[in-house]
């Protein structure tokens, strides 16, 4: 006996297999995207670091120097 509905299923499997794909791609062009921001975002943590660094030395010396 032949199945009334698998010409239906097949192609919503196609569909469904076809949208997966598809968000498969979005998700990967999202990832590299959020990598490419968490580098950025490493640059300006250790910018941020270098600047507390300096503010620190900076106050201590002043503090030392009484100025």
């Amino acid at each position: 006996i032949e199945n009334p509905y698998e010409q239906a299923q097949n192609a919503l499997f196609e569909r469904i297999v076809n949208n997966m794909a598809k968000l498969n791609d979005v998700v990967k062009e999202a990832n590299r995207g959020l990598t490419e921001i968490n580098m950025k975002n490493m640059n300006v943590e250790l910018t941020v670091q270098m600047w507390q660094k300096y503010e620190r030395n900076a106050s201590f010396y002043l503090h030392e120097t009484n100025q």
